[in-house]
This record gives structure tokens, C-alpha cells and sequence, in this order.
């Protein structure tokens, strides 16, 4: 029985992925588009981040651009791809994970696909040349429809500078700060370990 809930939540975690990317690459495409006239100068960047500028902020744009320079490796061969899959064995526990490393053999992008029962969540954790953890983007699904879009920011420090949260009608109960916890800050170590079944 578990092997079936671990097989259909990832044949779901494919579905999702494969529609939710394009929809979610356009949404930034169309945001880029409509706010291309506001963006924020470089004396900017010490402004604090807010609802109405977050998106061209300086701050954000250069991990967004860090974000579409290791997107960028990941399809090509400049990226090497490790996969891992585990059974389910719980909610929350991992059901993929995939590591991706650069020619120097830096880990860029690591990826964890969960789910439970009612929902599945895919989590992308970006990091820097120095191995910090920079970007999050988190997508989901419910057994009602419900989605998911969860981006964190984080500075050279660490800190998060910004979180946007958004949840597509029916709604449910995703988290809206996202728990430390549940984040990999260090992805060689999250990769290695072994699912904490319940």
C-alpha cells in the first residue's frame, strides 16, 4: 500500500511539475513585463523590500538572476544531475531528491519532491558560488485543486529578506512562513541522509 501512495504521489509530483513550471516561468515573465518601467536604480538597494517593489528590488534581482544563471546550467551539460528515490514512508518524508553540481563540482540547485496523503510539495533550494543557500521556490497541490507558490530570498548571511506566499482558491493549510526546518541550508547533507520515516 505504501509503495502505491509513493508511486501515485510521484506520477502527481510529475503532472504538477511539468504544468506548474510553465505557468510559473510565464507569471515571472509577466510580472518582469508589466513592471520593466519601475525598476529600482542601484541606490536603491538599501530601500527596504516591500509588496510594491520586491520584484525589481536589487536585492531580489540578483538572486533572481542567480536563479536563471543555474536554471540556465541545470538544462545544459554544464550541470551534472544526481537523482535519489526513496519510498514513502510518511508525510513530509522525501519521495525524490535530485542533486545538480557545476563543473567544480559545487552543488547549485538541490530539489526534494514530499507529499502526504492530501498534498504534494516540491521544494528547490538554490545556493551561491560559496555554497549559501539564496533562493527557494516551492510549488504544491492539494487533493482540492489548491496550489502552491512559495519564493524565499536569503542575503549573502543567510538572513531571509523576503518571502511571498500564494495559494490558489479552494486554499489550504501550506505553510505561509515556510518552518527552517524543512529547508536544506546544507543540500551534500540533506541528499546524504536517510528519510526519518514515522
Amino acid at each position: 500500500m505504501q509503495r502505491s501512495i509513493g508511486f501515485i504521489l510521484f506520477i502527481l509530483f510529475s503532472l504538477f511539475f511539468a504544468v506548474g513550471c510553465d505557468d510559473t516561468a510565464r507569471s515571472e515573465q509577466m510580472a518582469d513585463d508589466s513592471d520593466s518601467e519601475s525598476a529600482a536604480s542601484p541606490s536603491e538597494s538599501s530601500e527596504p523590500i516591500t509588496e510594491q517593489n520586491w520584484l525589481n528590488h536589487p536585492r531580489i534581482r540578483a538572486i533572481r538572476d542567480l536563479y536563471a544563471d543555474i536554471e540556465s546550467c541545470t538544462q545544459s551539460d554544464r550541470c551534472s544531475r544526481t537523482e535519489k528515490q526513496d519510498e514513502y514512508c510518511g508525510p513530509g518524508t522525501p519521495i525524490k531528491r535530485v542533486i545538480w553540481r557545476d563543473k567544480s563540482d559545487r552543488v547549485v540547485k538541490y530539489s526534494v519532491d514530499s507529499g502526504s496523503d492530501d498534498a504534494a510539495i516540491t521544494t528547490n533550494h538554490y545556493y551561491d558560488r560559496d555554497s549559501r543557500l539564496r533562493f527557494v521556490f516551492i510549488t504544491g497541490g492539494a487533493y482540492n485543486d489548491a496550489r502552491l507558490e512559495q519564493r524565499i530570498y536569503f542575503d549573502e548571511s543567510g538572513a531571509r529578506i523576503w518571502e511571498r506566499h500564494a495559494v490558489s482558491e479552494p486554499g489550504y493549510s501550506f505553510h505561509e512562513i515556510w518552518p527552517e526546518d524543512m529547508l536544506a541550508r546544507d543540500a551534500v547533507a540533506d541528499f546524504d541522509a536517510e528519510p526519518d520515516c514515522l
